[in-house]
């Protein structure tokens, strides 16, 4: 099929999600804006959301928030690519998948310029890349201390800067499995 663009021309957020088992496929998330939270998709309270072969590029604010106790929700070759920010996780959210994903140019002032994990349980990321993402604390990702049993696989890390000077790939406050 073909790719559905969403341009927003950086005057608001595509979607708020509330719901269970959606499907969003082959679409571009592009020129978004949100001065709170995010600015392409904010998933709160979600289960079993599939993201497949999507792109979000040039948004300002994170490109996704997953929120509230979210569970099950999957992410299968996305790209960020110059975003602020890429992906922020938080509020207990279980058993999300992370696979093929590319991080390119995502930058914030705080924590996690690609991926800020903040209380979520057995998140599984595998075959990833991450370049150029630059942050206060993790330039590329970081994982907040109430986060547990998540499992990293083949992950790539070239040129994430963090200005803290603390983790430029990965910052993380508990033990994690690589």
């Amino acid at each position: 099929s073909s790719n559905v663009i969403l341009d927003a021309g950086k005057k608001g957020r595509i979607f708020e999600v509330t719901a269970a088992n959606v499907v969003l496929d082959n679409l571009t998330f592009i020129n978004n804006r949100a001065t709170s939270e995010a600015a392409g998709i904010y998933l709160k309270a979600t289960s079993n959301i599939l993201i497949n072969n999507t792109l979000f590029e040039d948004n300002l604010g994170k490109a996704i928030i997953i929120s509230s106790k979210s569970t099950n929700n999957t992410f299968y070759n996305v790209s960020f690519i110059n975003n602020i920010g890429g992906i922020t996780i938080s509020g207990e959210s279980n058993s999300d998948s992370f696979v093929n994903l590319t991080f390119i140019n995502n930058t914030v002032s705080k924590k996690g310029g690609a991926i800020y994990f903040k209380s979520i349980i057995g998140a599984y990321m595998a075959n990833s890349t991450f370049i150029n993402n630059t942050a206060g604390t993790g330039g590329a990702i970081y994982i907040e201390s109430d986060s547990k049993n998540n499992q990293f696989i083949n992950l790539i890390f070239d040129s994430n800067i963090a200005s803290s000077d603390d983790g430029g790939a990965i910052s993380f406050e508990e033990d994690i499995v690589f």
